[in-house]
């Protein structure tokens, strides 16, 4: 009978050890589960997704990059200097005009941007080249071809680089023009050296200030794209032949 009692007393010392045991690690669950559930709500007011913190771009030159079911074909196409200033970048391409607007070159989320050619051209057949770029408080991208609208930068800024495939072109500036953006000045369909010579008067005739520069046959024409406020700037160069 007392060993009875005894073992009896012996499963209710286990019991509630076993109650305080469960007791301790549900409230530590709970406490785990509030922070997360905390850290959600705070990350939802900053506008971060906890859920979503992997990475989904990664290096784009010559690769393929998904966002939300969305495939992007992003590829670095080329490197653009102008001389004399900060503008040394590579020169990037993807399916849209959005892409970069809000991606850098490596496909990282910034607002900044990248250098872009425009989606509709491909890059090996044209002779126009249409790069666009957005202006920042830092600087970088296409900030400085707001300098073009001082004649005397211009004037002492008429050279850039354009590099495709290890072959670089010099090109040089022969118009700097402004306008709104519902006014459509360049032809992307210039598929004969008329067309292209046509493009090339049309620019220079907008232009702010006078070059002397004419067109020789089969040249390239670069055009740089950015915007001031709601105007347009688009400084514009012709291939160096000589």
């Amino acid at each position: 009978m007392g060993k009875l009692k005894c073992a009896l007393i012996v499963c209710i010392v286990v019991c509630l050890i076993s109650l305080i045991s469960i007791s301790v690690f549900s409230k530590d669950a709970e406490e785990v589960t509030l922070e997360n559930k905390q850290d959600k709500e705070i990350a939802s007011d900053t506008g971060i997704n906890v859920d979503d913190q992997i990475e989904r771009y990664v290096g784009t030159s010559e690769s393929d990059t998904t966002e939300s079911g969305l495939t992007y074909n992003n590829k670095k196409v080329g490197f653009l200097t102008i001389d004399d200033s900060a503008v040394n970048y590579p020169v990037m391409q993807s399916d849209d005009l959005v892409y970069y607007t809000q991606h850098n070159s490596s496909g990282k989320i910034d607002s900044k941007g990248a250098i872009f050619l425009d989606s509709r051209i491909t890059v090996d057949d044209t002779q126009v080249y249409l790069l666009h770029g957005l202006t920042n408080e830092e600087g970088s991208m296409f900030s400085e071809l707001s300098n073009y609208l001082d004649e005397s930068y211009s004037m002492e800024h008429q050279s850039c680089k354009f590099t495709i495939d290890e072959d670089t072109e010099v090109f040089d500036l022969f118009s700097v023009i402004t306008m709104e953006a519902d006014e459509p000045v360049i032809d992307l369909e210039c598929d004969s050296d008329s067309k292209v010579e046509r493009q090339f008067n049309l620019l220079k005739e907008l232009s702010l200030y006078e070059f002397d520069k004419t067109y020789v046959e089969n040249s390239k024409l670069l055009i740089l794209n950015t915007m001031k406020g709601n105007t347009h700037i688009l400084v514009c160069y012709l291939q160096n032949n000589g």
